[in-house]
Formats: C-alpha cells, sequence, structure tokens
C-alpha cells in the first residue's frame, strides 16, 4: 500500500469492498465510515498545520496505528489528543477555520461543556442528499473525532490530590442533580462544600449543571500543560488515577502509516501505550463506552424513516421463504414414478366404480407426469433414447386405457412403467453429476477450494468452474465502475470454462455453488442479474452458498464478531440457497440463532445450514519472493527478521544500542543455521530530528553491523511483504510482530534495555 501525508488522503474504490481483517469483517459502511473519519481529521489536521498545533494520535487511534498500521478491525471511531494549551488554541479558531457545516462541540463554552472532551463532527444530523454522498464516500452518518486534552498535573502530591478530590467532588454533585435527587441531605451538603471552598455562589435555580461543569473545567486547567513535568487525562485520572504521563513522552513525534496515509504519534508511543493498556499487544474484542457500530443509532433513525436500510439487505419476516428441494436429478425422477404408480393404484380403486370421468382425469395426470419425465430425461441426461421410448410406449397405453378400461390393460400400465422405472435407473447410474463452481473474486475462492477439490476427486462427477465478472464502483453515487474479471488469478490448477460458451439451460447442473450473496444488494460491487441466488435456483437442482468470509469464530456474546457476522447472515443467498455451507459448529449455531430470530423456523434452518468438512487452515498470503540477492544470502538456512522501533531507542538510549548490538551478537553465533533480517521500524530515521547525539551512535554501530556480509538489512521494509517466508520473528511489539502471530509465526518480543 502506497501511503501519503493526510493533506493528500484519496481513496481506490476498492477500499470500500467488505473485507475480513484478521478474522474480523469488516463491512462496506465501516469502511466508509473509517474514510470520513480520517476526511474530517485531515481538516483538523490543516487548521492545526496553520496554526502550529500539535496533534497525537491517542487510545484506539495510537494503538492502530503501532499494532495494525490503521484502525484496529473491530475498532469503529478515531481518537487524537492535544496538551491543553494547544486545545484551547485550537478551539478557539476552529469554528472560523474548519468547514462551515460542521459542528463544533467546544467545552470552552458554557452550553457546550457537557464533557470535558472536545469534539469535531461532520454535521448536525444524517444527510442522505446524493451531493452529500459523493462527498463523503458513500456515508450518510454523522461522523466525530473525539480531541482528548492533557492537562498539567501539579508536582506537589498534597495539592493535587486536593484538586483531584475537588473535581470528584463537583462530578458527584453533577450526578446527583441529574438524577433529580437536588434537593437531598447529600447534594445540599456537596453544593455547600463546593461553595464554600471556592467562594462562589451556585445558582440552583438556574443552570447549576453548566456551572458545575465551568468549574471542573477550571479545575482541569489549574496547572499549564507546557510547563508541568507530568500531564493526565483528567477524566480518568480523577475517576480511577490512570492515564499519567511524563510530559516529555509528547515533546516529539513520529510519523505512522494508518491506513494509506501517516498521522503523527508520540514518539515514545510504546511508554504511552504500555501506560493506557500494559501489554498492548493482547487482543480484546468486546467491550467499549458505545453501541458498536458507533454509528448504530443513526443506522435505526434512516431506516426507520426510510422504511428499510437502504445500503443494505434486510431479512422481512413476512418473506416467504422458498422451500429446499430435492438434491438431484434421481430424486426427481422417482418422485415422478411414484406419483403415477400412485395414480394407478387410484385408477385400479375407482374403475371398480365406475366412475369413468374420473379415471379419464387420472389417466390424463399419468401421461402429463409421464410427458414431463420424458422431456427431463431428455433435456439432462445422455444415451435417454429407450427410456423416453419405453415413456411413449406408455402414453400409447394410457391412451387405450381411456378407450377400453380393463384389468388386462391396467395391469399392462403397471408393467410399462416399472419397466420405465429400472431402465431410468440404469440410465441414471451411467449419468455422470454435474457440478458447477461460480468464482466472482478471486480472492472468496479459498472459501469454495475444498468442495471443488472433494468433486474433482470424484471420476462420476463433471466439474466446471466459471469465472463471473463483475462491476466495480459506487452503488451509492450510482457510479457503475469498470467491469473486472478475476479469471487469472484463480489457482493454475483450476480450469476455468469460458462464461459464453456454458449453456445454463441445456447443461441444468445438478448442483451449483455460489458465494456471491448480494443479489443487487451492495454498494460496492455488482455482477449481472442472470447471477443472482433468487435466479440460479432456476438452473440447478441444488443451489448451494458458501459465505465468502473466513471469520475467525467469536469467543462470546460480547465479541464484535457476532455483530459483524450478523451482515454476514443477513444477505439473499442465504434466503434462496438450498444449502447454506459454513466452516464451524459455532458460526452455525450463530446463523441458526439469529436467522430464527428474524424468520423463526428454527428446523428450516438447521435443514439448511451445513457445517462443510474443513481442510487444514492455510495461510493465503500474497509473495512475490525475495529478490534473488537475498536468497544467495539466506541460501537455504531459517529466516529470521529482527525489527527495532525509534520509540524503544529514545526511551532506553544507549541501553537500547547495548540491546541492539548484544542480540545481533548473539544471533550471528548462530549464522550456519540462521539468516538474519534487520529491518527498522517505520519513523526510525525521526531519532536524527529528536536525538542527534543517540542517533550518531546508532549509525556508527550499524556500520560495524553492516560490515557482516552475512546479515542482510532492510531499510525499505521490504520484508513486510514476505513474511510466509519467515521463521520467526524477534524485536519490538509493532504491526509486524502482530501480524506474524497472526500468521502463525514464533514471535519473541525484545524485552526493556536494563
Amino acid at each position: 500500500m502506497v501511503h501519503t501525508e493526510l493533506k493528500d488522503l484519496r481513496f481506490d474504490s476498492t477500499y470500500f469492498f467488505d473485507e475480513v481483517r484478521e478474522g474480523f469483517f469488516v463491512p462496506s459502511m465501516m469502511k466508509r465510515y473509517w474514510a470520513c473519519e480520517l476526511k474530517v481529521l485531515r481538516e483538523i489536521d490543516r487548521v492545526c498545520r496553520k496554526h502550529n498545533i500539535q496533534w497525537y494520535a491517542d487510545c484506539g487511534t495510537l494503538l492502530g496505528a503501532v499494532r495494525h498500521g490503521g484502525f484496529i478491525p473491530w475498532d469503529d471511531d478515531m481518537d487524537i489528543c492535544m496538551l491543553r494549551h494547544d486545545w484551547i488554541r485550537f478551539f478557539e479558531v476552529a469554528e472560523e477555520e474548519l468547514p462551515k457545516e460542521y459542528w463544533i462541540r467546544n467545552p470552552l463554552k458554557e452550553n457546550e461543556n457537557e464533557e470535558p472532551v472536545g469534539k469535531v463532527i461532520s454535521g448536525h444530523a444524517i444527510n442522505f442528499n446524493e451531493g452529500h454522498l459523493r462527498e463523503y464516500y458513500g456515508c450518510p452518518y454523522a461522523i466525530g473525532i473525539d480531541i482528548f486534552p492533557l492537562d498539567g498535573v501539579s508536582r506537589d502530591k498534597k495539592s493535587e490530590d486536593e484538586r483531584r478530590h475537588m473535581i470528584k467532588t463537583i462530578w458527584d454533585a453533577k450526578n446527583l442533580i441529574e438524577a433529580g435527587r437536588m434537593d437531598t441531605y447529600d447534594c445540599r451538603r456537596i453544593l455547600a462544600d463546593i461553595e464554600r471552598r471556592n467562594h462562589i455562589i451556585l445558582h440552583r435555580k438556574g443552570d447549576i449543571i453548566s456551572e458545575l461543569l465551568f468549574l471542573m473545567w477550571k479545575f482541569f486547567c489549574m496547572y499549564p500543560s507546557d510547563k508541568a513535568e507530568s500531564v493526565a487525562m483528567m477524566p480518568f485520572w480523577v475517576a480511577n488515577h490512570d492515564h499519567i504521563y511524563s510530559r516529555k513522552l509528547f515533546d516529539d513525534v513520529i510519523m505512522l502509516p494508518f491506513e494509506n496515509v501517516y498521522i503523527p504519534v508520540p514518539a515514545y508511543y510504546e511508554e504511552v501505550l504500555q501506560i493506557e493498556y500494559g501489554n498492548f499487544m493482547e487482543i480484546r474484542k468486546d467491550g467499549g463506552i458505545h453501541r458498536y457500530p458507533v454509528y448504530t443509532d443513526q443506522e435505526e433513525i434512516l431506516a426507520k424513516s426510510n422504511g428499510e436500510n437502504p445500503f443494505r439487505y434486510t431479512l422481512d419476516k413476512k418473506i416467504q421463504l422458498p422451500e429446499r428441494r430435492n438434491e438431484d436429478l434421481s430424486h426427481q425422477c422417482a418422485e415422478l414414478i411414484d406419483a403415477i404408480v400412485e395414480a394407478h393404484g387410484q385408477i385400479r380403486n375407482i374403475s371398480k366404480s365406475e366412475n369413468i370421468n374420473l379415471v379419464l382425469k387420472l389417466l390424463e395426470g399419468c401421461q402429463n407426469l409421464a410427458i414431463n419425465l420424458g422431456t427431463m430425461l431428455e433435456k439432462y441426461v445422455r444415451g435417454n433414447e429407450e427410456a423416453v421410448h419405453m415413456l411413449e410406449e406408455y402414453c400409447e397405453y394410457v391412451y387405450q386405457c381411456g378407450e377400453d378400461l380393463r384389468e388386462e390393460r391396467i395391469l399392462m400400465l403397471e408393467r410399462q412403467i416399472e419397466n420405465v422405472r429400472r431402465k431410468v435407473d440404469e440410465v441414471l447410474r451411467k449419468k455422470k453429476e454435474k457440478v458447477l463452481f461460480l468464482s466472482f473474486r478471486s480472492s472468496w475462492w479459498k472459501c469454495l477450494e475444498a468442495s471443488y477439490k472433494k468433486y474433482v476427486s470424484r471420476p462420476d462427477t463433471e466439474v466446471s468452474v466459471i469465472s463471473v465478472p463483475y462491476y466495480s464502483g459506487d452503488g451509492l453515487a450510482h457510479i457503475k465502475g469498470v467491469i473486472c474479471d478475476e479469471k487469472n488469478h484463480l489457482p493454475e490448477d483450476v480450469e476455468v470454462t469460458d462464461i459464453n460458451a456454458y449453456d445454463f439451460d441445456k447443461n441444468h447442473p445438478d448442483i451449483i455453488y455460489t458465494d456471491y450473496p448480494y443479489d443487487g444488494y451492495c454498494t460496492t460491487m455488482d455482477v449481472a442479474p442472470f447471477f443472482y441466488s433468487e435466479n440460479l435456483r432456476k438452473y440447478t437442482n441444488k443451489l448451494v452458498y458458501v459465505p465468502p468470509f473466513e471469520c475467525m469464530d467469536p469467543v462470546s456474546d460480547t465479541d464484535r464478531g457476532c455483530i459483524t457476522m450478523k451482515l454476514l447472515i443477513e444477505q439473499p443467498a442465504i434466503v434462496y440457497a438450498d444449502e447454506v455451507e459454513v466452516d464451524s459448529e459455532v458460526k452455525k449455531k450463530l446463523y441458526v440463532e439469529y436467522l430464527t430470530e428474524l424468520s423463526g423456523r428454527q428446523e428450516y434452518w438447521e435443514e439448511k445450514i451445513k457445517v462443510r468438512q474443513q481442510e487444514e487452515k492455510k495461510q493465503f498470503l500474497e509473495d512475490k519472493g525475495f529478490s534473488e540477492e537475498w536468497n544467495k544470502k539466506i541460501a537455504g538456512r531459517k529466516v529470521l527478521i529482527f525489527r527495532y522501533s525509534a520509540s524503544y531507542l529514545l526511551q532506553y538510549g544507549k541501553k537500547a544500542l547495548k540491546k541492539l548490538s548484544d542480540s545481533v551478537a548473539t544471533i550471528s553465533e548462530a549464522s550456519e543455521k540462521i539468516a538474519c533480517i534487520i529491518s527498522p521500524e517505520t519513523g526510525i530515521d525521526m531519532v536524527e530530528k529528536i536525538d542527534r547525539e543517540l542517533w550518531k551512535q546508532y549509525c556508527d554501530l550499524f556500520d560495524v553491523i553492516r560490515s557482516d556480509e552475512d546479515i542482510i538489512f532492510d531499510e525499505s521494509r521490504e520484508v513486510d511483504s514476505h513474511i510466509n517466508k519467515l521463521n520467526a520473528y524477534y524485536g519490538c511489539a509493532g504491526n509486524l510482530a502482530h501480524r506474524c502471530r497472526n500468521a502463525g509465526i514464533p514471535v519473541m518480543l525484545m524485552s526493556a534495555a536494563e
């Protein structure tokens, strides 16, 4: 991925495709929301650049930059922070500088200080206007970015404890009043204490909440952030006695990749993350202080006002679910013959009552069933001639029975249809089962691959694969892009049939496998309506849908994966397929429970949702291979990647250099078996600007290391594109360590340089 400065933000249309990141399903609307957050952030950054104001990625955004190289897949909002003096300057100019349609929630104003956090929001309401959708990547929702202030902390512990106690007292009074308890003894006592200690008068009959919040804000700002030794996020510091940092951690910044841009993070970001999260490499997908996704409330309002969600398929509880059909042609033939045999029995019984009109109707029905059977055999079964001829003879016998209904003629009918049954069974045993796989995107093929291999290995099965072209574009803005056909990206051992050479009506495959879920309800891609699941049912005896996204099983009911997986479940292909194949019992349980909640009929879904037999999981990692020069150096040895960061060097200084030197020496001792690739993290060159002496010592050290011809020095981080070639990771916590761990590559994190 090419990264640019935030001011040059742009997105390719494929960015907005549904995708799985780290086993977590990220839907298109979330990608659009992310893009809009970056768009709003670009405006914030523009103002900050103009007024020389420094901002930093914080909380989940900082963690995402360091560990994921972008948004945490299961996170949905952006957080940034500023030192309080910069924060005040920003909000003093924000309304004048930011786009006029933006809503600035400015705590400096008494009527907007409900929360101690500032916020910049892209608008005041949902905007479904086409012009807005074009401007905001097809996202109609208001997008907000929280801006946290970092306040100075007193060097005197007693003074700081008194401040924290007063802020907590003010907060307690606010909560009591909001709970309707202002007239209680406890609240009156707290308010009196606040007035006495601060020499003020609070107006009980006025807007006392705003007065309390404004007073609290004054206590937040008591110690200047630019002169303090420590700074803190006051709401967390007061409530939990945490989120306190040495101010020097924010003296300098490093630019780290985030999605397709670079954003500023504190130069000592590892130390900041350790303060905020402890072990920041530990994964958690639950929790949060708001509903997930963050735009859920807006989504529900839009769906209610519009009558439905205009951006995705929603299952109507009143829908008539299609009944599951017989699985193959032999079952259909047997059903037709059984129906004829049953009619023969009725004819025999009724003939004794001399109800000729009813007998004639039954005979007509038998003839129609026989014609249908013959037509089916002619259409779908080779070598059908003898069976079809026998059915023609049967129809002649039916005619004769209508002229003269005698016992021997009824016996003749019964014998002939049994002869037809035996011949049809014989013909069908010789018939190869036809299975057709429809591939829409090459990256989805891995979900079809296990079923494809199962059928292609059977000598009695005729397997075909068709690559179906799709339109990429933006359905929200009515933009239909270029036609994409990914047949050349399918595995080399998959023989692809030309889509124009395959006659669906003539071939009528016994089974069609599809991995296309949307049927016209996707805003980023579309296919010809012929390939919608609702239509494909007409051309096969059994339509099987395989969801194209391989997601990790949710580990609990609060796992956010449960929420996004429901978007995968609520798709047209789930409704119209005869069978749906999922890859685990956990997913089947989730599918059945959610579909039953939406439409009832638990037994129907229990039968329809199947768990396919799984092959051993493989890592599908794109790899162009090491360069010839690297391969010569590696020469069949195990490959170890050694990565370290500017943050590590700055945090530990000379001790970090010694740690690096000792680590390289230890690795070199095993050079007969291990090839080492040394690859510094993005931003390492920022050390020169922050600490020139440390940078000089670092360069001197690595001039020596570079002289070792056995070591590969990768300053451009080419190795990031070849992680499936690695055998082990050693170094700092970060994005590459996280990716290696997800790929099953052993990871050893470098300990603190003591």
